[in-house]
């Protein structure tokens, strides 16, 4: 398990990965930081928890999602309308497989998960980033 967390204002473009901050728990040897997200090393069962906080500048749909290997993870996808003074909490939860590597396909691991403002136009005002992937199989 590797908890990250980010409590630092960031402004993110359209498009743009959010930093999803420090290790606040590291545990076990399947998962470790790495960079703005979190890198699987095992295969195995993962669950997903990213939460942000932030707001549009001059209101707005606000939308991230969890990507994988920088592929969008569609089920992982959230949106919600903030003003310029309410900032929106949006949490997303699922489980992810990922498969040892093999002859044929070599890139399954590692699996980096990070976020990203999937918004095409909006500038988000992040205050407040949790991400969490724990492993759930032996």
């Amino acid at each position: 398990m590797t908890i990250l967390s980010n409590l630092s204002s960031q402004t993110v473009a359209p498009a743009g990965v959010i930093n999803a901050g420090n290790v606040v728990e590291q545990k076990g040897c399947s998962t470790k930081a790495n960079g703005n997200g979190i890198a699987i090393v095992k295969s195995g069962i993962y669950d997903i928890t990213a939460t942000v906080v932030g707001l549009v500048a001059g209101g707005g749909i606000m939308e991230f999602t969890v990507l994988s290997n920088n592929v969008p993870i569609a089920y992982l996808t959230g949106q919600a309308y903030t003003n310029t003074e309410e900032p929106a909490t949006i949490t997303l939860t699922g489980h992810i497989v990922i498969n040892p590597n093999c002859c044929a396909v070599t890139n399954n691991l590692p699996a980096t998960i990070s976020l990203q403002n999937t918004s095409t136009t909006t500038t988000a005002v992040i205050s407040n980033v949790m991400l969490d992937v724990t492993k759930v199989d032996c």
